[in-house]
């Protein structure tokens, strides 16, 4: 029981970690398609399925490589932890590009692009994970970014109407987010229950 509730707990902050940007994206979809709401969270909902089952796919074929070297996968998350750090203690250009919001198409086909395309990180962080954990608690992981991406997608519909909640998705974005993937790096690396071997 304690391993599921800490691969549980590491998904979700790693999760969380990796989809601050996302939830940004989505805000705007949200608010670009307001008359489609059911559309948006539809794209939502199926990239996220398709980054969840390819990053199962790929773990599951990288546990059959070499066991003993898995948790070196671990400085994939510790990486991208260091350099969010890195990005947010840099300042800021004056003249930095705003992101572009969508032009046109269909509200589901613009979500699922617009979110498969900014996953990169989930995608890698995903991988690593269920190549590092148990088979028996694969399902936990799969579970844990289900529930956790309609967490995420109700609370962007929510966000449209209150747009006082950006400067928290930003600052968790910028200050937390990073130190997060450093621990689930450090987490990989380092020998638990949890693992496969």
């Amino acid at each position: 029981m304690t391993d599921l509730v800490v691969i549980v707990l590491v998904t979700t902050l790693a999760y969380l970690a990796t989809n601050m940007d996302n939830v940004a994206v989505l805000v705007a979809l949200f608010a670009r398609f307001r008359g489609r709401a059911v559309f948006v969270f539809a794209g939502h909902l199926l990239a996220v399925t398709v980054i969840l089952l390819v990053a199962a796919l790929v773990g599951e074929a990288t546990t059959s490589v070499g066991l003993r070297y898995l948790g070196y996968l671990g400085v994939v998350p510790l990486a991208l932890g260091c350099y969010w750090l890195y990005r947010s203690l840099r300042p800021v250009s004056a003249g930095a590009a705003e992101r572009q919001g969508i032009g046109s198409g269909k509200a589901l086909i613009a979500t699922f692009l617009s979110l498969a395309a900014n996953s990169v990180d989930t995608f890698l962080t995903l991988t690593v994970l269920f190549a590092d954990t148990r088979q028996d608690l694969d399902f936990a992981i799969g579970g844990t970014v289900f529930a956790m991406a309609i967490l995420l997608g109700l609370g962007a519909t929510y966000a449209v109407s209150r747009p006082e909640f950006g400067p928290a998705t930003e600052w968790f974005s910028k200050r937390v987010a990073p130190l997060v993937m450093i621990g689930v790096g450090l987490y990989v690396l380092v020998d638990t229950a949890t693992d496969v071997l």
